[in-house]
């Protein structure tokens, strides 16, 4: 009982202190591994091969592949009020025809606390001013994530399904900042748990010398385009690809 009273008193205190963020000089860059979750690939090759319509050489390619996947770098660079969301493309290897990856995307996300707004990128529809709240009940479930101390959050308001996402932020390192469009926790997210694939932290590094930071910012605000009108876009490409088939 104590114990979990000194954590919630933790908690309150970090809250505090990201509040406060914007008179800070914090900054940062969380190196993360994004890897495909193992009941994510079971579940998916199970279904795959229960379909009767694809042929055997085609499932034992796809299992392969699915199978072999190798993990994906991501860097989550944080100066201040700003941070900056990206993956790291990897050198090619000729040898690997294809890499599923970890499924946890290619998009970079631009969030700026004092603006309250957070950009997503996406090379092939723009840039997208997303109105995303993410709601989290904070337990007081703890476990290390290297030398940081986590807490468990779970995210509540399910946009993208029932499916529960769950992150693991550290109050340690006091902004509210983590990977992909995760954010709003009081501390550092270090880890991100969705029933596809998880999302770890493998590095920090705090203050590094400025030149190592990456944050873009939009060039032009002026075509920025809200989530309406991406997904207006997005389904107009699905409707087109499925003509062509």
């Amino acid at each position: 009982m104590i114990k979990k009273l000194l954590s919630a008193v933790i908690i309150c205190i970090a809250a505090g202190l990201v509040s406060g963020l914007y008179a800070q000089n914090i900054s940062g860059i969380v190196n993360y591994r994004g890897e495909m979750n193992k009941k994510y690939v079971d579940s998916f090759v199970v279904a795959l091969n229960s379909n009767k319509e694809i042929p055997m050489s085609t499932k034992q390619a796809v299992t392969r592949m699915y199978r072999d996947a190798t993990p994906d770098t991501y860097i989550l660079s944080f100066k201040g009020a700003e941070s900056y969301y990206y993956y790291v493309k990897p050198l090619e290897d000729e040898t690997v025809p294809y890499n599923v990856g970890s499924k946890a995307g290619l998009t970079s996300y631009y969030t700026n606390n004092k603006t309250k707004e957070m950009i997503m990128t996406n090379s092939g529809l723009g840039d997208v001013l997303m109105n995303k709240n993410i709601k989290w009940d904070i337990t007081q479930t703890s476990k290390k994530i290297g030398k940081y101390t986590c807490y468990k959050a779970i995210f509540a308001n399910q946009t993208y399904g029932k499916k529960k996402t769950v992150a693991w932020f550290t109050p340690e390192i006091s902004v509210n900042f983590g990977p992909k469009y995760y954010k709003g926790l009081p501390g550092l997210i270090l880890q991100i748990e969705t029933q596809m694939f998880s999302l770890t932290a493998t590095k920090v590094t705090l203050n590094p010398n400025e030149s190592d930071l990456k944050i873009e910012r939009v060039k032009n605000r002026k075509q920025l385009i809200s989530m309406e009108e991406y997904s207006k876009r997005a389904t107009e490409i699905r409707e087109n690809h499925r003509k062509q088939r």
